[in-house]
């Protein structure tokens, strides 16, 4: 499926997430366990750099970097 579009196996990849896991609405253990669990699937489908942003930070880094070089 990577391979269908192109990316390399060894890609990085932002997930980003709701500013609500940032505060201490959400409990660490919560959020230590998500994380694992995104990573493992994001890990089990080739990525290997997997990276939990802020989702304002990753969608300004996304617009730097890759929309704005397609305009």
């Amino acid at each position: 499926m990577l391979e269908a579009r192109d990316l390399k196996r060894d890609a990085n990849i932002l997930v980003a997430e709701p500013l609500a896991m940032q505060d201490e609405l959400v409990d660490e253990n919560w959020v230590a366990n998500y994380r694992t669990n995104i990573r493992r699937i994001l890990e089990g489908k080739g990525f290997e750099n997997v990276v939990f942003l802020p989702e304002p930070f990753a969608v300004y880094l996304y617009y730097r970097y890759v929309a704005r070089s397609t305009l």
